[in-house]
């Protein structure tokens, strides 16, 4: 037998078969795209002369393989294969040896403890049945008093001890359910499938190396999304450029070097190449006749301009309170965090803070009251695009108050960007049907109908304010019908549209009020809709 084994030992020794080495790897860095990521590992690799056989365990499950890149400097990348790792490891045994163990004597000392208190149950009945001393036999003085020290002495330490039993009892079953819990965990988390690297190294000496391996994973990604703080209606924005950073790749990130990209790589190695762009009418939805500058609408957006934020500045440079560090390319635009961050693999989103802003502003109240009576504070920021925003939602406080949600369109072209701040209570509109101006004609073939309307607003403040007021008159699509505004009250008016607007600056605790009207003329023997 022994020489078999020596046999053995020769032909691997000397028929050039290498020997499979395992070396740990620590996750250094992350490049967080819109969906995905960019996962940069290292390790201290020893290489001897010829080919060495590498392997790095505990990869995640969700690697591509084709974009797995190895690197070890002085050696050079023989073959490198990815797979699937269903292997349970040792340290999981053995903590599953030692919950076991444990769980075992926990259940022995639940018996004992159930053993002593039917003991004493059976004890506490006997007493019990020999409380009733009225019986044929006539009774000793002595006797009873005897009878009474025992029962004064003993009942009350068997129900003493029937409390300490149960409160052991209760405890003994809370550190059981405890074991089990970490013993089904444990068992789940043996059976996690992991992800494996096998790499073949070719040195011409024997040598410690460092190993790169970069690749790319799915199950994570990130999402922007602001912070807007207003005090008051001549101070600056002070807006918090935010991540929702999450992953669920079954690996930690600990103390890594975050960086947060847009867009999503492109991990096909072959050439794009174009189809022919065929353009036709595009057929529009139907919308409301106004735009509502309110979370509501925003939302809407933020599902229409989630994905493509890419985008070419040509610039690289430090954002503000050096929270994190910009840099574009023709392809993405890169956050590179400055701190450290742990990233855990629960499919949780978690904040990673960018940068920040003062924005300039320039405020003033927007109102539709025929949608909604109520005047909604605006802030107007000019040359915003020098801010490098993408488009993301947004949490909106004014005067230290909560006011809602909102949504910043980065793909807006206006050269100013508008922010709605919410309602403000003390200013009060009223829109005012005027009935003694109502009414139908009715003139040979036609008939005529009119309608008026009276605006009202009060300023409740004690400052003054601007106002922009939009409201409307309808717009006929029908050469039977005509629209003829007859009052406006100086209005700037869109004939396309049939918007109303007026631009009103009202005095503290003022009052303004604007009226129009409008008729309409159209066949008597038609009826129509308003």
């Amino acid at each position: 037998m022994r020489k078999v084994s020596v046999l053995l030992l020769g032909i691997v020794l000397f028929s050039g078969v290498t020997v499979a080495q395992e070396f740990v790897s620590k996750i250094k860095g992350v490049t967080v795209f819109e969906r995905g990521a960019q996962v940069e590992r290292k390790a201290k690799v020893k290489v001897k002369k010829g080919i060495s056989h590498v392997v790095i365990k505990n990869l995640s499950r969700y690697v591509d393989a084709n974009s797995i890149q190895a690197k070890v400097p002085g050696a050079k990348i023989v073959s490198l294969t990815y797979s699937l790792d269903y292997l349970t490891d040792v340290e999981s045994n053995a903590g599953k040896k030692v919950l076991e163990d444990s769980l075992e004597v926990l259940n022995h000392e639940l018996k004992v403890l159930n053993n002593r208190r039917q003991i004493n149950q059976q004890e506490l009945k006997l007493i019990e049945k020999n409380v009733d001393i009225k019986g044929t036999a006539v009774l000793d003085v002595a006797d009873i008093e005897d009878f009474l020290i025992f029962y004064r002495s003993n009942l009350p330490l068997i129900k003493g001890s029937l409390l300490s039993i149960e409160e052991k009892e209760k405890k003994v079953k809370k550190e059981i359910k405890k074991l089990k819990s970490e013993l089904r965990s444990l068992n789940g988390s043996s059976k996690k499938v992991s992800g494996k690297v096998e790499i073949e190294v070719s040195s011409g000496v024997n040598a410690f190396a460092n190993l790169s391996l970069n690749y790319y994973v799915t199950n994570a990604g990130w999402t922007p999304y602001y912070n807007l703080r207003a005090s008051a209606l001549d101070a600056p924005i002070d807006m918090e450029f935010n991540a929702q950073v999450y992953q669920n790749t079954g690996v930690e990130w600990k103390g890594i070097q975050l960086t947060l990209a847009t867009g999503t790589p492109h991990l096909d190695g072959n050439a794009p190449e174009l189809n022919p762009w065929y353009v036709n009418y595009q057929t529009k939805r139907p919308r409301s006749a106004f735009k509502m500058r309110s979370s509501n609408q925003n939302a809407k957006a933020y599902e229409e301009f989630e994905l493509d934020e890419a985008s070419y500045y040509g610039v690289a440079s430090s954002l503000n309170d050096n929270v994190a560090t910009l840099s574009e390319n023709i392809t993405f635009r890169e956050y590179r965090i400055n701190e450290l961050y742990n990233i855990s693999s629960n499919g949780k989103r978690q904040r990673v803070e960018i940068t920040k802003h003062q924005l300039e502003a320039q405020y003033a109240y927007y109102t539709a009251p025929k949608i909604c009576p109520s005047a909604y504070l605006i802030a107007k920021v000019s040359n915003w695009e020098k801010y490098n925003l993408l488009s993301g939602q947004s949490k909106i406080y004014f005067e230290d108050t909560y006011v809602g949600q909102g949504y910043i369109n980065a793909k807006n072209t206006e050269d100013t960007l508008e922010i709605s701040l919410g309602q403000d209570k003390n200013i009060v509109i009223e829109r005012l049907t005027k009935l003694d101006k109502a009414g139908k004609q009715f003139i040979g073939l036609k008939q005529t109908k009119k309608q008026a309307f009276e605006i009202v607003v009060r300023n409740n403040k004690n400052s003054a304010v601007q106002i922009e007021i939009v409201d409307q008159i309808p717009v006929s699509k029908n050469n039977g019908i005509k629209v003829k505004l007859t009052e406006s009250s100086s209005a700037k008016v869109n004939p396309e549209t049939g918007e109303l607007k007026w631009l009103l600056e009202i005095g503290a605790f003022g009052k303004e009020i604007k009226s129009f009207e409008f008729e309409l003329s159209y066949p008597k023997n038609k009826k129509i809709s308003l």
